[in-house]
C-alpha cells in the first residue's frame, strides 16, 4: 500500500506544470494582438474604400493612333557598321545628313502642348536587325540636338 501511495502522490504533483499557464497567456495574448491588428486593417480598408478618384472633364493625353503616309515611315538599317534611316530608296546618316533630312519630307510636323512646332520622326518598331543601344544613343544624338523626336511605331493594317 504504500508503494500506492506514494505513486499517487507522484502522479498528483505532475499536474501542476507551470508551463501549461504561460503557454495559456501567451496564446491569449496573440489572440488579442491578432484580433486589435485586424480591428485596425479594417477600418484602413473602409476609409480607403470611401476614397474618391479625382473628376476631370478634360481627356488625358491624346491618341496614340497616327495617320501617315507610306514615306514618313522609315526604318533602320545598319550599312557598313553603322546606323542609316531609310525612306524607301533614300538613306539618312543620322549623324552626317541632317540638313538633308530637315528639308525631306520625312519629318511630321505637329504642336506639342505648349503650341510650339514640333517635328517628328516615324520608324518602324519592329526591327529586323538586331542594334545595340549604344548604336541608338550615338545615331539619334544628333537629331535630338537639332529638335527632331524619334518616335517608333507599328504599321497597322499589315
Amino acid at each position: 500500500m504504500s508503494r500506492r501511495r506514494r505513486n499517487s502522490s507522484f502522479s498528483a504533483g505532475q499536474g501542476q506544470d507551470p508551463g501549461k499557464d504561460l503557454f495559456a497567456y501567451l496564446f491569449l495574448l496573440m489572440m488579442v494582438f491578432v484580433f486589435v491588428l485586424l480591428m485596425t486593417l479594417h477600418q484602413v480598408q473602409a476609409e480607403a474604400d470611401m476614397t474618391e478618384a479625382p473628376k476631370t472633364a478634360q481627356p488625358q493625353g491624346s491618341s496614340t493612333l497616327k495617320n501617315l503616309k507610306q514615306n514618313q515611315f522609315g526604318t533602320l538599317v545598319k550599312e557598313d557598321g553603322q546606323l542609316v534611316l531609310r525612306f524607301g530608296d533614300e538613306s539618312f546618316n543620322p549623324q552626317q545628313d541632317l540638313e538633308r533630312l530637315l528639308a525631306s519630307s520625312y519629318l511630321m510636323t505637329d504642336q506639342d502642348e505648349s503650341g510650339q512646332p514640333r517635328k517628328t520622326l516615324y520608324l518602324d518598331a519592329k526591327q529586323q536587325q538586331s542594334v545595340l543601344l549604344s548604336e541608338y544613343l550615338s545615331s539619334f544624338q544628333a537629331l535630338n540636338r537639332a529638335g527632331i523626336n524619334v518616335a517608333f511605331a507599328e504599321r497597322m493594317g499589315e
